[in-house]
């Protein structure tokens, strides 16, 4: 039989050139595949691996001519040919079952789609040692990020809303009568839950198999970091408060856990989070005890914030990015590089003493590696300052895609807790008030990465910037 790998990359050679046949040709390549279908099988049986690559043209055609109906019978034949070949739980079969899901997702059948997202999770954790399982989970995990953002960034309530029962914060009705309205924050919590599961188990896979110069390693942590980002952006960082009446990293609105006691123990928050506590308490190749970084590295958690709080949640992987740097033989750069992204993060929350603390720390690093003043300067005196979050791109960067109508020079100075002071307009060209006010708020309510002076971070000398507008 031909591979399942190969069939799906046959269809991506075809891609670029989609169109629909006309009809006469489309018909006479069907009967043609049809034909030799059925001579293979009445020649060696009906699972014979020989059906793979009429199954995988036959596939092909009718997706290039957007015949999603026809496509979904061929898919489930190739699946069962493949499963007789290579065993009901092979991870050859998952590409037909990425077709399958999105053939149902063009049909508008979202009950299918979502029960198809189901199944590739629970098959790929049936393979919890072969990296072959990461894609899986992120490719899933990432539909998930797909929807929230929708819910996020709208008053949308997609399918999957009600089809995963994310109004219920305990998910008690799951698979019976859904609630079909309840509390936005509910719906956010669960689905980021569930989205951050799965790249915690990707996660998990590559460091049983000690891929820690992996860099899907590093892009399925920084979705963690994102995810804790997002809780902190939305309910923290706009203005929430916490239930005392005051914003720490400690106690959010909304905390990535419920704030039940032992929440973590109870369904579905137990199999939500095992993954994320595994990852915390990871045996990872390098420790920091008795190096100069320990102090600054593991300051410590609150137990009861550990899990909730998007503050620890995010500071965990990026520490964990740091380690996999130190075991994958990184140079002092990279590693100073990450101690900056912990201190960024620190920063970020008002953790403004470790904050500094990590700075000098990476500065350390970099001279004691032999780095030059350049090396220094990109990551402590740029150019154009990093506004944090830093993982996320630059909003004072220009945008090379397309024509800039106009700008502002805005003059700042920059404190060593990382605030713009004294802000002011210095030259502006087709820029009306609105953006003028717009720039200045930006750059009041955001915070950026400090400067140095003499390896320590200290109050900076205003700087000016050209920040450029467009339709």
């Amino acid at each position: 039989m031909r591979s399942i790998t190969a069939l799906l990359a046959s269809i991506v050679l075809v891609a670029p050139r989609l169109a629909a046949s006309d009809a006469a040709a489309y018909g006479e390549q069907q009967r043609e595949i049809l034909v030799a279908i059925e001579e293979i099988e009445a020649r060696e049986g009906p699972y014979s691996a020989a059906l793979g690559d009429e199954l995988a043209r036959l596939i092909v055609l009718y997706l290039e001519n957007e015949e999603h109906a026809l496509a979904l019978v061929a898919i489930e034949r190739a699946l069962q040919v493949a499963r007789a070949n290579k065993g009901l739980y092979s991870l050859e079969q998952v590409p037909l079952m990425k077709l399958r899901l999105e053939s149902e997702e063009a049909l508008g059948n979202h009950e299918a789609v979502w029960s198809l997202e189901q199944e590739l999770l629970k098959l790929a954790r049936r393979h919890p040692d072969d990296p072959e399982s990461v894609p899986v989970l992120k490719y899933v995990a990432d539909r998930q990020k797909e929807v929230l953002a929708r819910v996020v960034g709208s008053n949308e309530i997609p399918p999957q809303v009600i089809l995963g029962c994310y109004y219920d914060l305990w998910a008690t009705n799951l698979g019976k009568h859904c609630p079909r309205a309840g509390s936005r924050a509910t719906v956010v919590q669960g689905m980021l839950a569930d989205a951050e599961r799965n790249y915690a188990d990707a996660i998990a896979v590559l460091l049983r198999n000690e891929a820690y110069a992996s860099e899907e390693l590093r892009e399925l942590e920084m979705e963690l970091v994102r995810g804790a980002q997002l809780i902190h952006e939305e309910y923290e960082h706009k203005g929430n408060r916490g239930i005392t009446g005051t914003r720490t990293k400690n106690e959010v609105p909304v905390p990535l856990v419920p704030w039940r006691p032992a929440a973590e123990a109870i369904e579905p928050w137990r199999s939500r989070m095992a993954p994320i506590m595994a990852l915390a308490d990871w045996e990872l190749p390098y420790g920091s005890a008795g190096t100069p970084e320990a102090r600054f590295l593991e300051p410590g958690e609150p137990r009861d914030a550990r899990f909730r709080a998007p503050y620890y949640r995010g500071r965990q992987s990026l520490r964990r990015l740091f380690a996999y740097s130190v075991a994958a033989g990184s140079a002092s750069a990279a590693r100073a590089s990450a101690i900056v992204a912990i201190a960024d993060w620190d920063l970020l929350f008002s953790n403004n003493g470790l904050a500094a603390e990590g700075y000098a720390l990476a500065h350390d690093m970099l001279v004691q590696g032999g780095a030059g003043p350049a090396a220094i300067e990109s990551l402590f005196m740029p150019a154009l300052p990093v506004m944090l979050p830093s993982f996320e791109p630059n909003p004072l960067a220009p945008d090379e895609t397309r024509p800039a109508t106009g700008y502002i020079d805005a003059s700042f100075a920059i404190t060593k807790y990382g605030r713009a002071r004294d802000v002011e307009i210095r030259a502006a060209e087709n820029a009306t008030n609105a953006a003028r006010a717009g720039l200045i708020g930006l750059l009041r309510e955001n915070r950026f990465r400090p400067r140095l002076a003499d390896g320590r971070v200290a109050d900076a000398r205003p700087i000016v910037v050209r920040y450029y507008l467009y339709d």
